[in-house]
């Protein structure tokens, strides 16, 4: 069996899907990905929430989620001493807070209490 090459190739907007259906059509094309498709890109998006580096109740995201659910609100301090407890460094709170942020997670108050959003109950209760 012969071995498929791989191809990039840029192509016209108003031309793509006269190109696209031609090359589909063609014999000897194995397949097409066009970007942001195939398996690594629906992987990515089913786990969006769940972060690159989480690994459960143990990661820094974790237990700041384990912390704030069922709570009003916690200073930053109460943060740091739960990541503490969790066997992290306290230090790594702002690590956490805004890689959880990014993910509109978390909010923080002008007071600084920081609080689960909306998305950040709805993803802790699916859980």
């Amino acid at each position: 069996m012969p071995k498929p090459m791989t191809m990039i190739i840029s192509v016209e907007e108003v031309a793509f899907g006269r190109v696209f259906r031609t090359l589909d059509s063609m014999p000897g094309v194995v397949s097409i990905a066009l970007p942001g498709t195939g398996p690594k890109q629906a992987h990515a998006k089913q786990h969006a929430l769940q972060g690159i580096h989480t690994n459960g109740a143990t990661s820094i995201d974790g237990i700041m989620l384990a912390a704030l659910v069922g709570n009003d609100g916690l200073q930053a301090d109460q943060l740091k001493a739960a990541l503490s407890a969790g066997g992290r460094s306290g230090a790594s709170f702002q690590y956490g807070f805004n890689r959880l942020r990014k993910r509109k997670l978390v909010k923080r108050a002008a007071d600084g209490t920081v609080s689960l959003t909306p998305t950040g109950r709805k993803h802790m209760e699916a859980q």
